[in-house]
């Protein structure tokens, strides 16, 4: 999709991300381990694997620091908080529907 800002054509790239994917981000950080997000989420621990890796190749970096905690790379604290906000918005329009 393009747009016109001021003078100049820009280029706006979408990002579509399953929310499958975001889910399992927010879990393993909230839980700082793959297998007590995976247990949480009722799916395997590979299966969580392969979310994250997917989340990260899709943007094109790491989301999380693989150490002991586990913790979130800037890049995925910024999701996770984008991902907050839109999971809180569904909770306020739901009552509406």
């Amino acid at each position: 999709m393009t747009e016109v800002v001021g003078n100049k054509k820009v280029l706006w790239q979408t990002l579509i991300i399953s929310c499958l994917l975001l889910a399992a981000l927010a879990e393993v950080i909230e839980q700082q381990s793959f297998e007590l997000a995976a247990q949480k989420l009722f799916i395997s621990q590979s299966a969580i694997s392969q979310r994250i890796k997917a989340l990260e190749e899709h943007i094109g970096q790491p989301v999380l620091i693989r150490n002991q905690p586990i913790v979130a790379t800037l890049a995925g604290e910024q999701i996770l908080s984008h991902f907050k906000k839109v999971k809180q918005l569904e909770y306020e329009l739901v009552p509406i529907l």
